[in-house]
């Protein structure tokens, strides 16, 4: 019997993709209420401006910083950083109230724990954004850590990570 078992976060124990979409809208939707920009403008110059900043940062955790990301958005447009850090946490407060954990994730985590195996996390997306993820779904406490590839400067699938 095995010991230990990894599993990555996003995409896995939840879903991602729908957490995202639902955050990124109310956020856009956010920028457009406190700015003279459009809905259309902001969402292509984020989109731009995402790949970008993802080209120039590599293959390294901080390339997932949303916060980083909006802040190349606040500078393309030349909004004010006085309001990064609000418009972050819309952002991130979004994105924790609409993740949805997979069918059985969580019965299948506690059934692990409870036989003992020891449970890891391996993600490409910031130590901070992912514990807080984890943490508010009420998961935190089944896993033994959690590794980023912020931590190491590397990104799955390096075999060094």
């Amino acid at each position: 019997m095995f010991q230990n078992l990894l599993f990555d976060i996003d995409n896995t124990i939840f879903n991602f993709v729908h957490a995202e979409q639902i955050a990124l809208e109310h956020l856009f939707t956010e920028l457009e209420k406190h700015t003279t920009y459009s809905l259309e403008l902001i969402k292509k110059t984020y989109n731009i401006q995402k790949k970008t900043f993802q080209n120039y940062a590599g293959q390294t955790g901080s390339s997932h910083c949303k916060y980083l990301q909006l802040k190349t958005l606040f500078d393309k447009l030349s909004i004010s950083l006085n309001k990064l850090s609000y418009f972050s946490n819309c952002y991130d407060e979004q994105f924790k109230e609409n993740i949805v954990l997979y069918e059985n994730c969580r019965e299948f985590l506690e059934f692990c724990k409870s036989i003992k195996i020891n449970l890891y996390c391996v993600s490409n997306n910031t130590s901070r954004e992912q514990i807080e993820r984890i943490k508010h779904v009420g998961l935190l406490d089944l896993f033994t850590t959690i590794y980023t590839s912020e931590e190491f400067g590397l990104e799955k699938p390096d075999s060094k990570l």
